[in-house]
């Protein structure tokens, strides 16, 4: 093959079709603010990345041929950056050079088996949610639903219409990102999580849809998603704020359940502690 000027061929078409269409778009496509001047067309390359949940420079080798490697998970967050129809996703993906078979997959609902259901309500004195692959709140026990979002219908689990997600919730439910008293150190984790798991999931719909929905919702969300950390631990203190008993510092555990990607997450307060005391009160507040 012959030489390009600018270095492989494919990767200087995908950054020709990556600034075209961010010249294409006006500030008006995306509702965003117009007091900014501008000196051309088109969005700011910051505005794209913003949204895409990438970094500005990462965007930038994109857009100058000098990205080595484009992720699923940066090319699906580009294709709603910049609002691209099924075609130009499909030529998106094409200039990447990402094979079809990684591109997207609708994953079926998650639901708990009977056997964890029946786990969870002989946990009675434990607070225990089972979180599914994206966090999505699959069940909890009436104090695992007490300590974390007792404002929501215990029920709500159970319909896919109104099923909490644990990551959404913090970002954008005031209610339950009260409840912990060092947010920063709870988003981090959030956000982690969900950044590991993209790197082996990156043709996961509905997780795309999850990460783009937060990304657009949430400014703090996305600068967290645009800069990587360590992962995330299964175990260690959160330090809780509940109004019913005010604050308290419990262990949690994060336990895969065996034969598929869900998680049981279990709080614990140590023995004889005043937090061991609230939790006692907290489940006397249960209605029998």
């Amino acid at each position: 093959m012959p030489s390009h000027p600018n270095g492989h061929p494919g990767r200087a078409a995908l950054g020709a079709f990556l600034r075209s269409r961010r010249q294409s778009l006006t500030p008006e496509d995306l509702g965003l603010d117009l007091t900014q001047p501008r000196e051309g067309p088109g969005l700011f390359r910051e505005e794209v990345a913003h949204r895409a949940g990438i970094s500005v420079a990462y965007l930038a080798r994109f857009e100058q041929g000098t990205a080595t490697q484009a992720s699923v998970a940066a090319l699906n967050g580009l294709g709603r950056a910049l609002m691209l129809d099924a075609h130009e996703r499909d030529e998106l993906f094409r200039l990447a050079e990402t094979p079809p078979a990684t591109r997207r997959r609708e994953p079926p609902p998650e639901h708990v088996s009977i056997g964890t259901a029946q786990l969870l309500t002989a946990m009675a004195d434990v607070p225990a949610i089972v979180l599914g692959t994206r966090d999505d709140v699959l069940a909890w026990n009436r104090l695992g639903h007490r300590l974390i979002a007792s404002h929501l219908p215990f029920e709500s689990p159970l319909d896919l219409d109104t099923r909490p997600n644990r990551v959404k919730m913090g970002f954008l439910d005031p209610r339950l990102r009260e409840t912990y008293r060092d947010w920063k150190v709870e988003a981090q984790r959030a956000v982690t999580q969900l950044q590991q798991l993209a790197t082996h999931r990156s043709d996961d719909l509905a997780l795309m849809r999850l990460v783009g929905d937060l990304v657009v919702a949430s400014d703090e969300f996305a600068a967290y998603w645009a800069d990587p950390q360590p992962a995330a631990p299964t175990r260690g203190i959160r330090e809780l704020y509940h109004p019913e008993v005010g604050d308290l510092d419990l262990r949690f555990e994060i336990l895969t359940l065996e034969g598929s990607e869900q998680r049981l997450l279990t709080h614990s307060a140590d023995p004889g502690s005043v937090s061991e005391e609230r939790l006692r009160d907290l489940a006397a507040l249960i209605p029998a």
